[in-house]
């Protein structure tokens, strides 16, 4: 099963340590935000008095387990490589449990307001709320069907799919229906179990799971 790990915490202490190991001096740490929205690690903003001043932290366990943010870590550096996508700057990564009991992932803090709290906080309108979902599932999700036939990945879909975004096809919707993701990153793909994406799975039976 997906690892989903959305509440684990931070002492201060514990920031310092990494902060250390990373920037290669003493920093204090002033303050630990939790930030909303993550569906399988824990996020949290944190605010420190050493340059950049400012990170973002993502955390999941246990320490060296399957899903230990190098994967993760690797689309990011690849993304700020060969694309112009706003992505961050990766700081560190590691899961060896030297720091911390937790895998973590050290991440450069982007301008912006998180959606979720923009949300909540009423920086967006309700009435642009519609075409916002609209264009963030164009952006994220691209489903299409293969009927009757078993959900897998055409030499069409090879050809179609090189953008970057969610690609994700269905099939055997006349038995069992099953449903196969992947995430696109012009021309190169990587396999991802449903519930990255969805809380859940019914009627369909995730391929990506099956097959582990």
């Amino acid at each position: 099963m997906f690892n989903v790990q959305t509440q684990i915490s931070l002492t201060a202490a514990q920031v310092e340590t990494i902060l250390q190991s990373w920037l290669n001096r003493p920093a204090a740490c002033m303050e630990i935000v939790p930030l909303k929205g993550g569906k399988i690690n824990t996020v949290l903003h944190l605010a420190f008095d050493q340059p950049p001043y400012q990170a973002v932290i993502k955390l999941n366990t246990p320490a060296g387990g399957p899903y230990a943010l190098h994967k993760e870590a690797a689309i990011l550096r690849y993304l700020r490589k060969n694309t112009q996508f706003p992505c961050p700057l990766v700081y560190a990564v590691d899961a060896t449990g030297r720091h911390l009991p937790f895998a973590y992932l050290l991440l450069e803090c982007l301008p912006g307001d998180n959606l979720q709290q923009a949300r909540a906080s009423g920086l967006v309108k309700s009435s642009d709320l519609p075409d916002l979902d609209r264009q963030l599932a164009g952006v994220l999700l691209d489903l299409h069907s293969h009927g009757n036939m078993s959900a897998f990945w055409s030499q069409t879909d090879e050809g179609d799919e090189q953008g970057f975004r969610a690609y994700g096809v269905v099939g055997r919707l006349d038995t069992q229906p099953e449903i196969r993701l992947r995430l696109g990153v012009y021309g190169y793909w990587f396999p991802i179990p449903v519930g990255v994406l969805f809380d859940g799975t019914h009627p369909f039976i995730d391929a990506y799971e099956c097959e582990r």
